[in-house]
């Protein structure tokens, strides 16, 4: 039998009832619309920032170099993959920026890092990658800029699903790419036999897959108002047509809302 060789994506209060829920964000829901009528499609450059998207950087000397993305899920709590921090980058180096689409565009607030929480069963490529991020000052949630997302998928949508990855294009840029899920007795058939119930895998019909940086961005519904799941690892980089494997949402819950309730004493009622 061939060796499997896959690629890991390099490089990661107030109760939460009362922040503010995506699918309730008019703004960035009217910008969503304005871009399906202009392209015919959702798919390509944002010229605007979504709300809970954020990236998960690393100081190196002077600078901060782009590690993963992630979601805010809770106005202290961001959502990512537990690869990310393979490195055991000391925390004080972490921090996040949101509410923001161009690494270019004028410097915004950068968050700092209290605590990284890894799914203690993790193992890399056997399923649980999932990781939260504590941040040592809450986020400015308004519902415009800054908003959480919804990770309580309530349904199995691994049989062959529109979904949307969303993605920082080269470490610079946000960008949305659309993937189709395929079910995970096909996609060990077609060569990702370590896929487990706690796995998500999809591949993209057009267009880019995924690529290095990606980690740990969100995977939404077709309504782009709930993640079902996160970027956790593929066989090559920015390749379509090619299957890439996703930490799914639904049997993680309960374990995300009781780490949010340890880090920050509120239990998630999304």
């Amino acid at each position: 039998m061939k060796s499997l060789i896959l690629h890991v994506f390099a490089l990661g209060s107030l109760p939460l009832s009362t922040v503010a829920l995506v699918s309730e964000n008019r703004r960035f829901i009217e910008a969503v619309n304005q871009l399906r009528e202009s392209n015919g499609k959702i798919r390509g450059f944002l010229p605007f920032s979504l709300p809970f998207h954020v990236s998960i950087q690393v100081k190196r000397g002077r600078s901060y170099k782009h590690l993963c993305g992630g979601s805010i899920i809770h106005e202290q709590i961001i959502l990512t993959a537990a690869h990310c921090f393979y490195e055991r980058h000391p925390t004080k180096f972490l921090s996040i920026v949101a509410g923001v689409h161009n690494f270019s565009s004028a410097p915004t607030p950068r968050y700092a890092v209290a605590q990284v929480i890894e799914h203690k069963w993790f193992i890399p490529l056997r399923g649980r990658d999932v990781a939260l991020l504590s941040l040592k000052q809450p986020l400015p949630i308004d519902g415009v800029t800054l908003d959480t997302v919804d990770y309580h998928a309530g349904e199995n949508i691994e049989q062959y699903k529109e979904t949307y990855l969303i993605s920082w294009r080269r470490k610079k840029m946000m960008e949305i790419v659309d993937f189709r899920t395929v079910p995970l007795t096909s996609c060990r058939w077609l060569g990702f036999p370590l896929v487990t119930e706690t796995d998500l895998c999809a591949y993209s019909p057009r267009g880019r897959g995924a690529c290095d940086g990606d980690s740990g961005s969100a995977l939404l519904t077709a309504n782009l108002t709930k993640q079902v799941g996160l970027l956790s690892y593929g066989k090559s980089a920015c390749r379509n047509n090619n299957i890439y494997v996703y930490t799914g949402m639904l049997r993680l819950i309960d374990w995300i809302d009781e780490q949010i309730e340890y880090l920050v004493g509120s239990r998630s009622t999304m």
